[in-house]
């Protein structure tokens, strides 16, 4: 997806995309604010017990194949990683830089937005058994946190996004 947004930016912007790409940032950072909000609504109540996010509960009895496949699936239709690709690949696509440079910028985006989760199933994949007491703390820190991670991160994605996108209005 950040390839097409990267490809398309100068095309469907004109010669000046940064109108464009501003409105985008802002609204995407809107976005991720609101997802905080959200978040910190639904969190659990003092004494409550988090309940373990789905996509964690799913992915515990699946091969490494089909957890590497899941996970591609999951990560095109976060919202999270939708706005931040959008917003990723508006940006490459309004430096206006040449095909390779585009490339280049695209794979590391994807390289870097996937580094740990690439990390995580190298360490399942490699280790084996012995990674499996390593994985289930961090299975059980992301269970007993989510919330508070995903509200950290809406919030400073939208931040960023929102001082870039005034940044490039202004």
């Amino acid at each position: 997806m950040s390839t097409l947004f990267a490809t398309l930016g100068p095309i469907a912007t004109g010669d000046d995309p940064r109108p464009v790409v501003g409105v985008l940032q802002l609204t995407v950072g809107a976005l991720f604010w609101w997802l905080a909000v959200r978040e910190w609504r639904s969190r659990p109540g003092p004494g409550e017990e988090p309940e373990e996010p789905g996509w964690l509960s799913a992915v515990a009895d699946l091969s490494w194949w089909r957890c590497c496949g899941l996970g591609a699936l999951l990560a095109a239709v976060n919202p999270k990683n939708l706005g931040l690709t959008v917003a990723a690949g508006s940006t490459i696509g309004a430096a206006g830089l040449p095909a390779g440079q585009t490339a280049v910028a695209v794979l590391a985006f994807v390289l870097l937005g996937s580094s740990v989760m690439l990390a995580v199933a190298a360490t399942g994949r490699l280790a084996g058994d012995r990674a499996r007491p390593l994985l289930e703390a961090l299975r059980g820190w992301l269970a007993a946190n989510s919330a508070t991670v995903m509200l950290i991160l809406f919030v400073v994605l939208g931040a960023s996004l929102v001082g870039d996108g005034l940044g490039t209005l202004l």
